[in-house]
């Protein structure tokens, strides 16, 4: 055993030994990266990038670290064993000019190589996690862009083995011996690990790089189109040219709009808008303001834009830059659009103004035809809410004696139908989603300092350096093209610990976005069930002169699988009051010439009527009743979130 440990370290060859260390000391980063990369949960716990977990999170983790620490005190004994004691007297001898030389390299090896790793990490956090984190602002202040990464890794590497060499040097003039005497079987065998790791690294990223490609055409396959940018300009465009002519006079319309709101509910342009109110067609505010409100409403000309079909906004799709930063201003006018023509409705009935209500109405199916052609998942959320809008819409219209029979049953069949259009404007989201995934990860591969709006490391010219973060990001991005191979939003996958790049690109948008979108079209699916339950309620009081106690043949909820719930009778409904709520503090509040400062909000309160009512235990499976309430911040109670819709009885 004792010969065994004399061997182990170096202890009859100093020399050799303080070189073996500082070789192993030097290969060391390169095995940690390999082992680093070979699982994405390790780059994850070690916080690599800024994600969620800790150190001490796995043994996976923790072992290997241990082992670490382990090595580097082997490696500091083998190098305190090699030293020399030089003496109380300063003078510059032949070895001190190659510790000099060789600790300056090591020092400039060690900073290229920090702000590399540095700026990636940044980078690639503000990429795929969206958020803004602090900017190194180093590639800025050197210049380095695209293509000169590699250029300064190489610099980088120069400079280490430059170091490396030196530091030998400098070992062998103080042990009396050559460097090729310190190249023993331990060192070569060293380095004959780091090239054979570096092959087959390299080997398996051109193997994951096809994967790749293949799950890509694989994909579009499976959609039916390509999965670039350019198809999915294609199907929102369909042919149609853009005009941002259009777009900005409904802006300014938009903007007449709110001042004209603003102007009815306070008095004064002067004064605060009353955001709260605009957003809000079913607000009980007072009858002056209201009737003016109304009348502004009943002459506003929004047949002149809404009268026929909406010209696409213009957007650029392109391969080459992010399609995540397309503006969708757009879908934005259109949901104050479908707020307004909501407000006219409600004027056009209580008023019994016929051409009104068909106007409107008519605006909210062209809102809602031109939604669902916006492509990603942002565009199904607005399209959703524009339908939910609709039914608002229809809600109000199935009690109205105007309303022609006729008309009522061919709504029927047309909500039916909505189901069938539904899953395709599911499809065609997920579609765009997939394109948008394939999109940044490209781009930010590629991306250049001229369609860029920061620096950025472009990966592919440090792919040479580091094969072993080629082949886990390629073979991430392939398992990940696999998993968007879906046509709808609640069988998406969630995010695999085990990758690092469906943790960094779907774990983010899982959390924030898709587990919402998973539940909208369920929830879209329950609302023209109901409403076409609602219709059949009131289909059967026409021919009979009462609503039916109860319904029989109702559709399934969606969240259930059981009918949908129908009930006539006394029902909880929950209504907006507008309240001008004072601001105390400002002087002049009280000089009788405009209200005081402050803002207008609603205040909710429930209320019990005769109604029938139809609803689905929503999201969540349980059943209030109907009600959707949040709940207060802070309190015990659970948020209500049934979905429903309701006939008052009068």
């Amino acid at each position: 055993m004792k010969p065994l440990l004399r061997k182990i370290f170096f202890w009859d060859e100093p020399a050799q030994g303080a070189f073996f260390g500082l070789t192993l000391l030097f290969t060391l980063p390169w095995f940690l990266l390999v082992w680093v990369f070979h699982n994405g949960r390790i780059p994850v716990a070690l916080w690599l990038w800024p994600m969620t977990g800790t150190l001490g999170d796995a043994s996976a983790v923790t072992i290997p670290a241990v082992l670490a620490l382990l090595c580097v005190l082997y490696v500091l004994f083998l190098c305190w064993r090699g030293r020399r004691r030089y003496g109380w007297y300063f003078k510059l001898r032949k070895e001190d000019v190659f510790w000099y030389l060789s600790v300056a390299f090591l020092g400039s090896a060690g900073c290229v190589w920090n702000i590399i790793f540095a700026t990636l990490r940044m980078e690639t956090a503000f990429t795929f996690r969206e958020h803004f984190l602090w900017d190194t602002d180093i590639a800025r202040r050197l210049g380095i862009y695209g293509n000169a990464w590699g250029l300064f890794a190489l610099l980088g590497l120069a400079l280490s083995i430059a170091s490396y060499l030196l530091l030998g040097k400098a070992i062998a003039i103080v042990h009396k011996t050559t460097m090729r005497k310190l190249f023993g079987k331990g060192v070569l065998a060293l380095w004959g690990l780091v090239l054979a790791s570096y092959l087959f690294c390299l080997a398996m990223a051109f193997r994951a790089n096809a994967d790749y490609k293949r799950s890509v055409e694989e994909l579009a396959e499976y959609f039916g189109r390509p999965m670039t940018a350019d198809a999915v300009g294609e199907l929102y465009f369909d042919g149609r040219k853009p005009d941002a002519a259009f777009w900005e006079n409904v802006a300014n319309m938009l903007k007449k709009a709110d001042e004209s709101f603003s102007l009815c509910v306070n008095g004064m342009e002067a004064k605060p808008r009353a955001l709260p109110l605009i957003g809000s067609p079913d607000a009980i505010m007072d009858e002056d303001i209201y009737a003016q409100w109304k009348a502004y409403l009943l002459d506003i000309p929004l047949e002149a834009l809404l009268g026929a079909h909406l010209p696409p906004a213009e957007r650029e799709f392109r391969d080459d830059k992010y399609l995540c930063e397309l503006p969708f201003d757009d879908g934005n006018r259109c949901m104050l659009l479908a707020e307004l023509e909501l407000w006219r409705l409600r004027g056009a009935v209580e008023t019994a103004d016929v051409a009104v209500a068909k106007s409107a109405w008519q605006g909210l199916e062209t809102i809602c035809d031109y939604l669902h052609t916006l492509p990603f998942g942002v565009g199904n959320v607005c399209w959703i809410r524009a339908e939910f809008f609709r039914m608002k819409a229809l809600e109000r219209l199935v009690p109205w004696e105007k309303t022609e029979t006729e008309w009522l049953e061919a709504q029927v069949l047309k909500l039916a139908e909505m189901e069938e259009v539904m899953a395709q404007v599911e499809t065609q989201g997920v579609y765009g989603e997939a394109v948008l995934e394939i999109n940044r990860f490209q781009v930010f591969l590629s991306m250049e300092r001229d369609v860029a709006d920061y620096p950025l490391v472009k990966l592919p010219a440090l792919r040479w350096f580091f094969p072993q973060i080629w082949w886990r990001l390629s073979d991430d991005a392939a398992e990940m093209m696999r998993c968007l191979r879906v046509s709808k939003y609640p069988v998406l996958p969630r995010s695999d610990e085990n990758s690092m790049l469906h943790n960094w690109v779907m774990g983010f948008f899982w959390n924030c976005a898709y587990e919402k979108w998973r539940e909208r079209f369920s929830q879209l699916a329950a609302g023209l069930r109901i409403m076409r339950g609602l219709i059949d309620a009131e289909l059967h009081k026409r021919r009979t002169g009462s609503y039916p106690d109860a319904l029989a043949g109702l559709p399934l909820d969606p969240f259930s699988e059981q009918p949908l719930k129908y009930r006539k009778g006394k029902c909880e409904v929950t209504r907006y009051y507008a309240k001008w709520l004072p601001d105390e503090t400002e002087e002049g509040a009280d000089d009788g010439e405009s209200p005081p400062g402050g803002q207008w909000t609603l205040e909710e309160k429930t209320e019990t009527i005769d109604a029938v009512q139809i609803w689905s235990v929503g999201p969540d499976g349980i059943d209030d009743g109907g009600l959707n309430q949040k709940a207060e911040y802070g309190s015990e109670q659970k948020s209500k979130d049934d979905i429903r819709f309701i006939i008052p009885i009068r």
